[in-house]
């Protein structure tokens, strides 16, 4: 996801001002009850409300900027570059 929200950073001036915010979870929604998709969803939408134009990643009740985000593959969880 990370590589796909820088991609799309690059790529910004051919979306004209609007907002890409990608959104998604560790287990898939459906047969899962204990999915975190819903909550990672309604937080994205939310979340609209409050970003400027530019590319981000909502996940576990963050948003983080494409230009400043990784996956930190052993927690399982994504984090600000430092």
């Amino acid at each position: 996801m990370p590589d796909t929200a820088k991609f799309l950073q690059k790529n910004i001036d051919k979306l004209a001002n609007k907002v890409v915010l990608l959104v998604g979870s560790m287990k898939p929604l459906k047969d899962f009850i204990d999915s975190d998709a819903q909550f990672n969803l309604g937080f994205a939408i939310a979340s609209l409300l409050n970003l400027q134009p530019g590319v981000y990643i909502a996940m576990n009740g963050e948003v983080f900027h494409s230009n400043n985000v990784y996956k930190d593959i052993e927690k399982g969880e994504f984090k600000t570059l430092q």
